[in-house]
């Protein structure tokens, strides 16, 4: 997810001049070295170390406790692998970039990043190459982590690689599509929502990032489609090419006419079709039949199961029946002796 820059302010404000201590003179380094060992920090103080990784450098911000994390998933070769259509990230990223692991993603409001979701487990900054994940939670593993580590840094990679002239379904389609979010269950809701509402345009599917939560979960879902079907027509070289018209601050229009042939209207239209052969009616009702053939299945094994132990029970229940006939015929009935 994206958020406005942030205002620089408090201890954040102190990281460049770290950076910059080598070009200043030993007795202004010693000066600026007391100085920053005497600031108090806030506290709820973030523990800041760098991280390189290949060509990539990252300033850790971690809570307490959450540090063995942070590096974790920034050392993961596959959180940083190359990118569909970018390749590796340090091709688009020169600066260090700062990565912040809390526990509570709202904190960060103090620092520009707009008020988050509940359900949102990541932000991005990408002017000012900054990541927040949220971690420490028990919904949070590793898996998960990478992941969305992966998609924010997408983020900073489409808004480098495109100029800034990205739309934002652009930015969450290719996130989602690079970090490899998508899963089955939500291809089920995309369907549900198509039946609902249909696809609509590209303008469309930006303008419900502005709605409710339940317009925006549509909006990720629509826009993952969407890159998928730029993938789909042209590949990594589509989508760089795609990118590189952005970049030179061509219209949308205008770059997919030039990488792909199409007029924005047209690749709409593609798009919708594609999306709903892909995910419409038939879809759903050839997944429902695979469902019910599924469930028949069962129901024919548990019933076949069930009728030979009936059939056992009922063998046992005559074989029984068999043995008291046998020990009647030889019982005698004296009556009751009196006298």
């Amino acid at each position: 997810m994206i958020h406005v820059p942030f205002r620089h302010g408090g201890y954040l404000r102190t990281l460049p001049v770290r950076r910059n201590l080598a070009i200043l003179r030993p007795s202004l380094v010693a000066a600026v070295l007391l100085a920053l060992c005497m600031t108090t920090l806030p506290d709820s103080a973030i523990s800041v170390s760098p991280q390189q990784i290949s060509e990539l450098e990252y300033r850790i911000h971690a809570e307490e406790g959450l540090e063995g994390i942070a590096h974790s998933v920034v050392s993961d070769p596959g959180a940083s692998a190359d990118f569909p259509g970018l390749g590796p990230p340090e091709q688009w990223i020169r600066d260090s970039v700062d990565l912040f692991l809390l526990r509570d993603l709202s904190t960060l409001q103090e620092e520009g990043f707009g008020p988050p979701e509940r359900w949102v487990a990541g932000l991005a900054d990408p002017p000012g190459l900054r990541i927040a994940l949220r971690a420490g939670t028990e919904l949070e593993t590793m898996a998960t982590l990478r992941t969305v580590f992966r998609h924010e840094l997408a983020h900073l990679l489409v808004h480098a690689a495109s100029g800034g002239g990205a739309p934002r379904w652009l930015h969450e389609g290719y996130a989602q599509f690079a970090s490899g979010a998508w899963g089955w269950d939500d291809a089920w809701r995309i369907q549900l929502a198509l039946f609902r509402s249909g696809s609509g345009s590209l303008r469309d599917v930006d303008l419900r990032f502005r709605s409710n939560p339940e317009e925006i979960r549509l909006a990720y879902l629509l826009s993952y489609t969407i890159v998928q079907e730029l993938y789909n027509l042209g590949g990594d070289a589509g989508l760089a090419a795609l990118f590189g018209d952005l970049r030179n601050g061509e219209s949308l229009d205008a770059s997919l006419r030039d990488v792909f042939g199409l007029t924005q209207e047209q690749f709409e239209r593609r798009w919708r079709s594609t999306v709903m052969d892909r995910y419409g009616w038939l879809y759903l009702l050839s997944r429902a039949a695979l469902f019910w053939l599924l469930i028949t299945a069962v129901v024919l094994i548990v019933g076949l199961r069930r009728m030979r132990s009936d059939r056992r029970r009922l063998e046992d229940m005559r074989e029984h029946e068999r043995e008291m006939e046998s020990e009647e015929d030889w019982c005698v009935d004296y009556g009751r002796f009196e006298g």
